[in-house]
């Protein structure tokens, strides 16, 4: 099955994930990471068949994504960047990003946002992560009901704004569905403004 289909940041190329899902007795699906030419030419693998899950391209050539990596990684799973039409491969903080989250650059493409799935006490965390100063902060933990799962869940995907001073997020802590933005500036000095040395 082909999904996650999206345009690198130019429209040259694209990605998605190809997966094959096993028997129910199989631990998780294996997953390929497949880029193209915007016209479906040009196909190149990735990654082979193995983990990968949320990723969000940074630019024409590269995308971070949360995934075992490629062909010499030694690091397991984690949230990587990926140089396309290569097998280059590098972890982008093996100390802070522990478990597989929604991922998406800021626009200055300075800041990661992130996620998580409910830990074992129903939590979704979310974090910020500043890329030049390599540190990360985690802006809080939001309450999941345990009994909404499935197709019915409700998963943070925080994304962005513009400006990239606010991102928004679904959350269901409050005890319905609704959406939320938090304002980012003063976080990290320069976020959502003018960047200082």
């Amino acid at each position: 099955m082909i999904n996650h289909i999206n345009f690198n940041t130019d429209g040259t190329r694209f990605v998605c994930l190809v997966r094959n899902f096993p028997t129910a007795s199989a631990a998780h699906w294996k997953t390929a990471i497949v880029t193209a030419k915007h016209d479906g030419t040009e196909l190149f693998l990735l990654s082979d068949y193995s983990y990968a899950s949320h990723y969000h391209w940074r630019d024409p050539e590269h995308l971070v994504i949360y995934s075992r990596g490629a062909e010499g990684s030694d690091a397991g799973n984690q949230l990587y960047v990926l140089k396309d039409r290569t097998h280059e491969v590098e972890p982008v903080d093996t100390g802070f990003f522990l478990k597989d989250g929604h991922c998406s650059y800021s626009p200055d493409r300075r800041l990661l946002l992130y996620d998580s799935y409910p830990d074992e006490d129903s939590y979704r965390h979310l974090y910020l992560y500043d890329l030049e100063r390599k540190q990360g902060v985690t802006l809080g933990s939001l309450y999941s009901y345990p009994e909404v799962q499935g197709d019915y869940r409700c998963d943070l995907h925080p994304r962005w704004n513009r400006a990239g001073t606010a991102f928004s997020l679904d959350s269901t802590h409050e005890g319905r569905r609704q959406m939320y933005v938090v304002d980012v500036r003063g976080i990290f000095p320069g976020a959502g403004g003018e960047r200082k040395a």
